[in-house]
């Protein structure tokens, strides 16, 4: 609240003094006579108030400020700033800058401030490297980028197939925008908007700087101090922790399989996933061949083991997983020749189990169900680990909640 005073002029042979109480851009007089205040304001016409008594003028302040206070509220909280010396010449210095611009002064701010944002550099700096690289980089959009990036990889590899699928998210999201239009803030937001864990973060991230560094290497991208492929280094990492591991119990394991009886192909991924620990991606990669998923011919029912090829294997080391009793009777009815899951979405049958047992799906529940218990059952982490395709580090950190003995006996059927 601001207080000035000031001489209004005389009425009746007294002088009549007026001060204004201002609160932001509304101001509201205050009239002194020798026997009372009296507050006047313009609302829906004129209006006063008086106020007599020895505490006259502070009562007529506090009153003046409360309605000054209403009105500003009633105009939208607006306020009134005063510029001084260098601060008019600036301001008259923007608005002509943004009348040549054609621009309103508040966007033509908000969307320097994002340039510089965006490139980490000053706007003349920007201009002078812009003007210099502009007509030399050939246009290409986000989505052709991808395909070409991916058509460069002519092995189908499990590298190769990740980098599709977290790249193709990048396409849904920008792919007819060019690439020299994407900026480090339109990367990052499209990161932190990935759900998922840390390291899912990291490997997104991973994706992208090597999208853009191939991008770089072929001309795509400008070259210099301040070029898109360093910017996109720049790129910040997840710093939330990891979500805790989801696991099935095993009376949730047995509504599952009771509920995927009527598709041979979805209990037998379910049946391996849970007892025998196989990734999602071994049954059911996203790209590749039927070379490089889990074939019938791998499940060697005589020497009661499954051979998870090292084509096969995400991490391009073969091993040999145990059939315990269990996994063998809901295996043997449905064996036969070729990829024991032929088709593209596996899930799409898990979920449609979960709903039939009236259970929520856990994604990787299955496989996190098979470490957590085989690891209560053998208290063997160094076994958990090579059966799984995992280090023991990471056994460690997922699969060591200690369930009880007879709850693992009793998912394994034992």
């Amino acid at each position: 609240m601001t207080v000035r005073k000031k001489h209004f002029g005389t009425k009746a042979g007294q002088t009549l003094r007026h001060r204004t109480v201002s609160v932001g851009a509304v101001s509201v007089r205050v009239y002194s006579l020798p026997d009372r205040e009296t507050v006047s304001w313009q609302e829906n016409g004129r209006r006063r108030k008086s106020f007599s008594g020895h505490d006259r003028a502070n009562l007529a302040d506090r009153f003046a400020a409360d309605v000054a206070r209403r009105l500003a509220s009633q105009a939208g909280g607006l306020e009134v700033l005063t510029l001084r010396g260098p601060e008019v010449r600036a301001y008259r210095l923007a608005l002509e800058a943004a009348q040549s611009a054609g621009l309103p002064l508040d966007v033509l701010a908000r969307e320097a401030a994002g340039a510089m944002d965006s490139s980490g550099v000053g706007l003349p700096e920007l201009a002078r490297f812009w003007t210099a690289q502009r007509g030399t980089v050939e246009p290409i959009t986000v989505g052709d980028a991808v395909a070409a990036f991916l058509a460069s990889r002519l092995e189908v590899t499990r590298h190769r197939q990740d980098l599709a699928s977290r790249l193709g998210r990048l396409v849904g999201r920008a792919g007819q925008r060019l690439v020299t239009e994407v900026s480090r803030a339109d990367l990052q937001r499209w990161l932190d908007g990935i759900p998922g864990s840390v390291k899912t973060g990291q490997h997104y991230r991973g994706a992208v700087v090597q999208l853009w560094n191939w991008l770089q290497g072929r001309g795509y991208l400008p070259e210099g101090p301040h070029a898109a492929s360093r910017l996109v280094l720049a790129l910040s990492g997840r710093t939330s922790r990891p979500q805790s591991k989801e696991v099935f119990g095993p009376d949730e394991l047995d509504a599952l399989l009771s509920a995927s009886a009527g598709e041979p192909t979805v209990l037998c991924g379910m049946a391996i996933q849970a007892l025998a620990g196989l990734r999602y991606e071994e049954l059911c990669p996203e790209l590749a061949s039927d070379l490089h998923r889990l074939e019938w011919r791998d499940v060697l029912f005589e020497e009661k083991m499954i051979h998870v090829r090292a084509e096969v294997a995400k991490v391009g080391d073969g091993r040999f997983v145990p059939i315990c009793r269990r996994l063998e009777v809901l295996l043997r009815p449905h064996a036969g020749s070729g990829p024991v899951f032929p088709g593209r979405k596996l899930v799409n049958g898990y979920r449609r189990a979960a709903r039939r047992a009236g259970l929520r799906w856990k994604h990787n529940g299955l496989r996190h169900g098979y470490g957590s218990f085989r690891a209560a059952l053998t208290r063997n982490v160094a076994q958990v680990a090579d059966e799984m395709g995992n280090s023991p580090a990471v056994v460690r950190r997922h699969y060591r909640t200690p369930y009880p003995d007879d709850m693992a006996r009793q998912w394994f059927g034992e």
